[in-house]
């Protein structure tokens, strides 16, 4: 993924797309907040789960 914004925000060929690589970033970022808080009720609800034996 940092390639690929790497490339768009540094293209050596015609005019850097700014906006691209930027919007890549975010939704990078945005992409690995969700799977990490998603991971985080995961690891919640089993150990609720666990200690009801």
């Amino acid at each position: 993924m940092d390639l690929y914004i790497y490339n768009f925000a540094f293209s050596t060929s015609g005019f850097p797309q700014i906006g691209y690589a930027s919007m890549a970033g975010i939704v990078f970022g945005v992409a690995i907040f969700i799977l990490t808080a998603l991971l985080g009720l995961l690891a919640k609800w089993l150990q609720r789960a666990g200690g009801r034996g």
